[in-house]
Parts: C-alpha cells; structure tokens; sequence
C-alpha cells in the first residue's frame, strides 16, 4: 500500500499560493504612504499637543465652561425668539406700526440684550457627548434680532433720534460679533453673516448721511463693538477635536460617516480602506499634523489679512496630497481657505468703514491719501484699502472676495466692490 499523502500536493499548493497574495499584500501595502504616516504619529501627535489642540471632550467642556452669572447667553436665550413670535421678522408694509404696537414688550427684551452686552461671553451650552451636535440652532433667533436691530435704529435715525440709533446698531453689532465666541468655524461663519447686515447699513448711512457729523460719531461708536478679532486657533482646535472624535466611529461603522458629515453614502476609499494595516494610525497621524501644522503657522496678528489666508491655504494643500494616509482628512477637513478668505473679506470692509469714519472728520484731506495706517489700511487681497478720486468726491473700497478691483463699483452678488463715497468736510470745525 502506497504512503503516499494524495492531499500533499494540494495543501503545499494553496499554502504557497497564500504565501504569494500574502507577500504580494504586503509588498503593495509598503508602497503606500501609510507605514511612513503611523511611524511619525508621536511626532505629530506632540505637534498638536504643543498648539493645544483638542483632543477630549473633557478638554473641550473646559474650554467652554463659564459661570451662568458671565454668560450673555443665559440672558439672550430668554427673548431670543420675540421677533419671530411677535412677526418682526417678516419684510412687510405694517412693520412699523407693529413695532409700535409691541413697543413695550420689545423693550423688555433690548433691555435683557443690553444686560447680556455687559457680561464676559456669549455661549449657548451644548450636548458635547457627540460632536456631529456642534451645530449652532440659535443662528436663525440671533440673525432675526440683527435684521430688527438694524431695521430700528433706521427707523430712529429717520426720526432724527440718533441716540436711539447708536443704541440699536451697537446692540446689533454685539450680536453679530459675540456669535464667535463659539470659537467653532460655524460661528465665525454666522459672525459673518449678521456682520453682513450691519456693514451693509453702515455702508448706507455714510453714503447717505456722511456729511452729518452726529451720524458719523454714531458710526464710530458701533465700529468699537465691531473691531474685535476672530478667534481662529480655538477654532482649529475645536475642528481637531472633531476629527479626532468622530474618526473611530467612522472607521468602526461607515455609515457613521453619513450621518456626521450630512451626506447619502461613504466613501469606498473609506468603506474598504479602513481594512488595511495601519489605516487608522496613519490618517489620525495626519489628523495631528495638518491642524497642528496650521496653527502653528496662524499669524500671531489676528487681523493679519494676508498670514490668515496663507495659514489656511497651508492647510487645504496638505489636505489635497495624494496617498492613502489622507483619506481622512480629504473628506473631513473643510476648505480652510475659503473660510480665511470670508474672515479676511469682512475684516477688509470693517477697514473700509473705520477709513470712511476717518476720512469724513473735519479738516482730513483725501489727497493725502489714508488717514489710518496699519492693519486698517490692508484690503482683501494683501494690498491697501483703495482711495480714488471720484467725479464728485472720493470713494475708499475693498476689492471684496473675488479680489477683482472694479474701481469701487458694485456689479452683482459676490462680485464688485464693497465702497463708500467720501465728500470731504474740509475747513470746518
């Protein structure tokens, strides 16, 4: 009888074979980034730690811990809904006999808005237990008040009630300015959004009433609320922590992608990569490096218009390099630049109105160029603020976001200049 094994030369057969797919898995996993990424993930993760980027939620709750008797928000919240229950915030012809008709009670509410202005911040609490919570639900109560705020102190200035106006407006820009104290890309976002308004009114009135020295003393006043910096380094921390936090879920369970970034599939780069060897190690390495790289590159200036969008841009290029240890961080990190871009446009045209403000005091020569130096002279694309000579006067303008200089003139939505005309009260007292 023979000893020969008839399943010998099948097993060495399939054992050789998984040797092979084995050395070939290997061999193609080595060609990736991922090894090199997961080796420097105590190099990058000593980055992070070393900008003070979030990494916990603990860390996070401390960061926005605040006693109830310093926070505006515990004021605000109280009437942050009056106008749309009283129907203010509705574009109709009774909007001003309806103002007056809930007179009383809108004074009530301004009085708590006045009361919150005097307190150290303005942050709404929030479920931190998951980040995809990180949403800012009072956005649409603050933006009604902004557009009230504005509308009223229009109405008063048409009165001739300028200290009603001045108290409206400087109500309004704290508003719109204190929605950043949520030190998250969103708030910056909606800062800038109720900003928008207020510029936007300031821009009129000095167009409009620039020759009346009362007005333009009122504008100052709501540009000393308005001229406050963003506060973009807690805001790439809080967008680390975000990262960090919901990336085991996603790797854990990909549908969770879904559900945390707001979209109807995953990604198969993240569905099938999340199976190879070092994967996670290696994206949250560079999770570390990119946020922590672009902090540590933020200007130390926070109205730095041209260091916050090349800080921002660093970060959006080393989002965009090829290689499996980015997969990550190319669908969770969002374009930064555009984001400094909106930051810096708005920090522009505030430059725009304080030299508007300058400017139309008594005796400033517009020949002589800008009356303000430093960073209130840099538009939007690193340049100074324009200053020309007008067929009637003089018009100062930002070149705005398309970065386009069409000579001060406002062509359509996001295109044109954000200007004021200037007629020099030259000579008088």
């Amino acid at each position: 009888m023979s000893n020969t094994n008839p399943w010998k030369k099948p097993v060495t057969g399939a054992g050789i074979a998984v040797i092979v797919i084995v050395c070939g898995y290997w061999a193609g996993i080595s060609r990736t980034d991922l090894n090199q990424a997961a080796g420097n993930f105590e190099k990058n993760r000593k980055l992070a730690e070393e900008q003070g980027l979030y990494f916990t939620t603990k860390q996070v709750e401390a960061a926005y811990a605040i006693p109830k008797n310093e926070n505006g928000a515990e004021l605000i919240k109280q009437v942050l809904d009056t106008p749309a229950r009283l129907k203010l915030n509705q574009a109709k012809p009774s909007i001003k006999s309806d103002l007056l008709q809930n007179a009383s009670e809108l004074e009530g509410a301004i009085q708590k808005i006045e009361e919150a202005s005097h307190r150290k911040a303005l942050i709404f609490q929030k479920d931190l237990s998951n980040p995809a919570n990180m949403t800012f639900p009072q956005f649409v109560g603050l933006k009604d008040w902004v557009k009230l705020l504005v509308q009223m102190g229009r109405y008063s200035s048409e009165k001739g009630d300028l200290t009603n106006t001045q108290r409206y407006w400087r109500l309004a820009a704290y508003l719109g300015t204190k929605a950043d104290d949520e030190g998250t890309i969103i708030g910056s976002l909606i800062r800038i959004a109720c900003l928008a308004i207020i510029e936007k009114e300031l821009q009129e009135a000095l167009s409009n009433h620039g020759s009346n020295p009362q007005m333009v003393n009122v504008i100052d006043s709501v540009m000393n609320v308005l001229d406050q910096p963003y506060d973009l380094t807690r805001a790439l921390r809080m967008e680390h922590w975000f990262s960090v936090s919901v990336m085991d879920s996603i790797i854990k369970n990909p549908s969770a992608f879904q559900t945390t970034m707001g979209t109807t599939a995953t990604p198969n780069e993240i569905k099938y990569g999340r199976f190879l060897p070092r994967f996670k190690t290696a994206n949250l390495s560079r999770v570390h490096q990119i946020y922590g790289e672009g902090a540590k590159a933020l200007p130390s200036d926070p109205f730095d218009i041209v260091g916050i969008q090349t800080a921002m841009s660093s970060i959006d290029k080393a989002g965009m390099t090829p290689g499996m240890s980015y997969t990550m961080v190319s669908f969770m990190v969002p374009m930064m630049s555009q984001w400094g871009l909106a930051v810096t446009k708005e920090i522009a045209q505030r430059n725009v109105l304080r030299q508007a403000v300058a400017l139309l005091q008594p005796n400033v020569d517009p020949s002589k160029g800008l009356p303000l130096t430093g960073r209130f002279a840099v538009d939007v694309d690193g340049k100074s603020i324009r200053l020309k000579k007008s067929s009637d006067g003089w018009v100062v303008y930002s070149v705005g976001m398309d970065k386009v200089d069409d000579g001060g003139a406002k062509l359509s939505i996001g295109k044109g200049d954000f200007a004021v005309p200037i007629h020099p009260r030259l000579n008088q007292n």
